[in-house]
């Protein structure tokens, strides 16, 4: 092999390596540059604190979420607050993205990564912007999809894009941006338990009423206060459908309550009596198939029923026995109050949609107490 034979393979293999690079550049290769190892937003880290606003941009919706004092609120939901750890999750995880290596920035492969732009044809993706008090965007990225099939399955990874650029890269990180605008809301309205409440009346557009009472703290469940001649319950936990429902209430949506007809003809009003003096009313009503509900809450004392007996102290050195259900403390009325008042405050202003199963057990009957004739 002469010296002239030499010279053209080695100039061949040069252009095969070179065509090599480029084809894996070309496919979104995982290649290493320069930019492997930084932060996918330089500076973010030190600047999460000034984030005020996250604007959330998916294929079915956009809206924003904004800081207002301490407090996060969904614009799009007349401002009502939203989760503030998931906030800070989702801040602190977009700022720490590190970049594994670039992937394509051809826009006809984006689909494969689910970096396309949102909303265009059937994307996947979803797109955030972090902004400060002045609106000056802090960062703006386009979050695929997960890559679960990477060489470092110990750290999560997914693909990105940053809005505006070409170049899509594969970060170490995960951020849950999934769902929803309502996912983001607090959901938690009231934990009463039923041990609590001593009278629940459901008041029916028609007049009818249904009334459930305790006369006894230690009482397992409520009685009905007046059962109709010949009749009787379906079975002694039926009424617990109805002194239950404060326990752990929750909503699927909701709306400011100036949209919704609390007065209507039609709407139905439950009111909870609890022994330390809490009240509570609660209104539904509906709008087409959905229901909608209306909390007000306030101390009373009349409605205070202490403790009848006073448990006798134990002997000296003797331990003293738990006391029974209706012996126990009330909850002191300086706390009951501020409870009250911080309830008001939190639900007075809303209408919230509730689940079918909430909303039919506030419209419950009589006749829905007692086995059938």
């Amino acid at each position: 092999m002469n010296a002239r034979t030499i010279q053209i393979l080695g100039g061949a293999m040069v252009v095969l390596a070179l065509a090599a690079v480029w084809a894996v550049r070309d496919q979104g290769g995982t290649s290493a540059d320069e930019r492997t190892g930084e932060p996918l937003f330089p500076g973010l880290v030190d600047d999460v604190n000034r984030v005020s606003s996250l604007t959330i941009q998916s294929a079915e919706e956009e809206y924003t979420l904004d800081k207002q004092g301490d407090h996060w609120t969904l614009a799009e939901k007349g401002g009502y607050p939203v989760k503030l750890d998931r906030i800070r999750e989702s801040i602190n995880a977009i700022a720490v993205f590190e970049i594994l290596g670039p992937k394509t920035s051809k826009p006809e492969l984006y689909s494969r990564l689910e970096v396309e732009d949102p909303g265009t044809g059937e994307s996947n993706s979803t797109r955030v912007a972090l902004k400060d008090g002045s609106g000056k965007v802090l960062a703006d990225v386009i979050v695929g999809k997960v890559n679960t099939s990477g060489e470092r399955m110990a750290d999560p990874t997914l693909f990105v894009r940053r809005t505006g650029e070409a170049q899509a890269f594969e970060v170490v990180g995960r951020v849950n941006l999934g769902g929803n605008a309502t996912l983001w809301l607090d959901k938690e309205l009231t934990k009463i338990p039923r041990e609590r409440v001593r009278r629940a009346v459901t008041i029916h557009p028609d007049g009818e009423r249904l009334e459930l009472v305790k006369s006894d703290r230690g009482d397992a469940n409520f009685a009905l206060a007046e059962v109709p001649e010949g009749r009787e319950l379906k079975y002694p936990a039926v009424t617990d459908q109805v002194g239950s429902v404060l326990a752990y209430m929750s909503f699927e949506d909701v709306k400011p309550a100036a949209e919704v007809d609390f007065e209507s003809p039609d709407t139905v009003k439950t009111e909870f009596e609890c022994w330390d003096g809490l009240r509570v009313t609660v209104r539904v009503a509906r709008q087409g198939e959905k229901y909608f509900a209306h909390f007000a809450a306030a101390y009373d004392p009349a409605l205070r029923v202490e403790p009848a007996t006073v448990p006798e102290p134990p002997a000296e050195g003797e331990e003293a026995p738990p006391p029974a259900p209706g012996d126990q403390p009330l909850k002191p009325e300086e706390e009951v109050r501020a409870e009250a008042e911080a309830l008001a405050e939190k639900l007075s202003g809303w209408a919230y949609e509730l689940p079918g199963y909430r909303a039919t057990n506030l419209e419950k009957r009589v006749e829905d107490m007692l086995k059938p004739l």
